[in-house]
């Protein structure tokens, strides 16, 4: 029965939400495992459902980015608005902090971990 509980609640994990009312599956091979090629697939769909001018540039608003010193520090060039590189490098960068083993592939238990770690605002 736990066990149950604790895959359920991974299962969860792994199907994260990545626009509001969309879904983009990381473990599109349902492995029980994300890799490196599944998340960046999903950061690419992530990054098409939120530039919604297509403008190749994401303003706060479009990112939905609540938390000014993580917009800050995304926003490498400081133009205010985040290129597509630096989306897609923010998000590598927590896929290699949550990649604990270094294996690069994301357990359940990494990906819950690394979700847990910073509570979504």
């Amino acid at each position: 029965m736990r066990r149950t509980l604790v895959m359920a609640a991974a299962g969860l994990v792994l199907a994260a939400p990545a626009a509001a009312g969309q879904k983009h599956d990381l473990d599109a091979d349902k492995n029980g495992q994300i890799t490196r090629a599944e998340f960046d697939g999903h950061v690419a769909a992530q990054w098409a459902d939120k530039d919604k001018n297509g403008d190749g540039q994401l303003t706060r608003d479009e990112a939905g980015a609540k938390d000014a010193a993580d917009w800050t520090a995304a926003d490498t060039d400081g133009n205010g608005t985040l290129s597509q590189a630096e989306f897609t490098a923010k998000k590598s960068a927590w896929f290699t902090r949550a990649d604990t083993d270094g294996n690069g592939t994301l357990s359940t238990a990494e990906a819950t971990a690394a979700k847990a770690a910073k509570p979504r605002r």
